[in-house]
């Protein structure tokens, strides 16, 4: 490991890529945490599965166990993941020694991709902390070259997770009962790969249950990939099966396949919706019966076969779902809800289905399209490739940040400023209407003049509050003013 882990200061500047949001987000990293949570009620701004254990600890007891677990790094590195399978309060990443896989930047909070930023492979942050509690980083190597994979999978839900993905009537348990038989499910199929497919069809909750439990192909580069999983089933080999793996669907275990090759498929779709659907899948309200469903799907199905243009008309004036809201779907097999990828393939290229097919969704028409018609073009920002390297790590300073701001923004930025500078110094009265009345003047003159001249009228400012202030209070000033800039370009 280069570079000891330090405790004196918390997290890391703001980097100047947050002003290129559409280059970060093609950033790929690879990392494990430690988390020390604290009770919070903010919602998180990491978008990858982090199941918190719910703590009663105070925001100062956390710090210490995360500056604590620091110190033990500093000695011993090589500690890190029996440190997070011990004490870190991610019950996903724990058990796999704190990994959170290959994950694109922007799913995490932005003071972790700040804290990523500025470490190589092999280092160890300092204490980060977000709105889940204190973070302890290992930034790891991260292969610039995606790699496919692909498994069956047994899926284990519960009461609480996405259920879109849950076959209907399956999931009603607890969270710990559903891991006490995955790990039952696990341990079968660990003594006798070969019940695989017997496993999946007897416990399995999963929709795709009746394509065997495959979960397609992914990219480990891919944007909707689940890193951790990803991660865990690279570590396998050819056939063996993973360790039960904790995922926003539930507890999956799966097992590795060796490379088979997948038809490209294409479908436009009409999904009518009823009262039995979950209204998140919907784009509209259904009030009809499932049976009104039924019958509507038959009779439309029937109109869909006639003249060219009457599916697409039909979809504008009935389907329900968002995904009839674009163009027609594209998929390699193994990544579509199995009774559609199958009616698909029994159908040619531009027919559609004689009767609707049944699915969670409601009852399905659809029509098979040509895949090479409607792939991603090379301009799509999906197709844009990763990188493993930040745009600009450099730290943002002050000056960037103003230059870049639109005039009402900068004068709201100044007056927070004037605002929460005259209530953490301690000023004379004097001194607090002389700075109050400078820091007035530049946001009003901000608002008006152009980007160029910013940055000689906060100059002028500043050197105006140096002669009020005197040289002690002006340092303590501009300390409290960098402070400030920090903390609220961390939010």
């Amino acid at each position: 490991m280069r570079g000891a882990p330090h405790s004196a200061a918390l997290g890391y500047p703001r980097g100047l890529f947050w002003r290129e949001p559409e280059k970060l987000d093609r950033v790929v990293a690879s990392a494990a945490h430690i988390l020390i949570a604290v009770p919070s009620d903010k919602p998180s701004r990491t978008t990858l599965w982090m199941p918190v254990r719910q703590v009663s600890r105070t925001r100062a007891e956390a710090l210490r166990i995360a500056q604590e677990v620091l110190e033990q790094l500093a000695d011993r590195p090589d500690r890190f993941g029996e440190l997070a399978r011990r004490t870190s309060d991610d019950e996903a990443s724990a058990p796999h020694g704190g990994e959170l896989g290959l994950f694109r930047v922007m799913r995490l909070s932005p003071p972790i991709v700040d804290a990523i930023a500025a470490l190589r492979p092999g280092e160890i942050s300092r204490v980060v902390e977000t709105e889940l509690g204190f973070h302890v980083l290992l930034r790891k190597a991260a292969p610039e070259r995606p790699s496919r994979l692909s498994a069956q999978r047994i899926l284990i839900g519960y009461r609480g997770v996405q259920a879109e993905g849950l076959r209907p009537g399956r999931g009603d348990r607890t969270r710990g009962e559903a891991l006490r038989l995955a790990e039952e499910a696990r341990a079968l199929a660990a003594a006798a790969p070969a019940s695989f497919d017997e496993l999946v069809q007897r416990t399995s909750d999963a929709l795709d249950v009746a394509g065997g439990g495959d979960m397609g192909a992914w990219s480990t580069h891919e944007l909707g990939a689940e890193p951790l999983l990803m991660s865990v089933l690279g570590q396998a080999a050819e056939g063996a099966v993973t360790p039960v793996i904790d995922t926003r669907w539930g507890f999956q275990v799966l097992r590795r396949s060796g490379r088979v090759e997948r038809e490209e498929l294409a479908a436009s779709t009409i999904v009518i919706g009823h009262q039995g659907v979950s209204p998140r899948f919907l784009s509209r309200p259904a009030e009809r019966t499932a049976e009104d469903a039924r019958r509507l799907a038959e009779e439309l199905a029937l109109e869909a076969g006639g003249a060219a243009g009457k599916f697409e008309e039909l979809a504008r004036a009935h389907c329900d779902a968002w995904l009839c809201g674009g163009p027609p779907a594209v998929w390699t097999q193994g990544r579509m809800l199995p009774e559609i990828e199958q009616a698909v393939r029994r159908l040619r290229i531009g027919e559609a289905s004689a009767a609707p097919v049944e699915t969670f969704l409601g009852p399905v028409l659809v029509r098979r399209e040509d895949p090479a018609r409607h792939a991603l073009r090379d301009e799509d920002p999906r197709r844009a490739p990763t990188t493993t390297r930040f745009p600009d790590s450099s730290p943002w300073q002050m000056a960037d940040y103003v230059q870049k701001l639109d005039g009402p923004r900068l004068a709201l930025f100044s007056r927070q400023f004037e605002r929460h500078i005259t209530d953490v110094m301690q000023l004379a009265e004097e001194e607090r209407a002389q700075l109050a009345a400078i820091l007035a003047s530049l946001s009003s003159t901000l608002e008006r003049c152009a980007p160029e001249e910013r940055g000689a009228l906060i100059e002028a400012a500043e050197r105006e509050a140096a002669l009020v202030l005197g040289s002690r209070r002006y340092a303590e000033l501009i300390a409290a003013r960098e402070r400030w800039f920090e903390a609220i370009t961390r939010m």
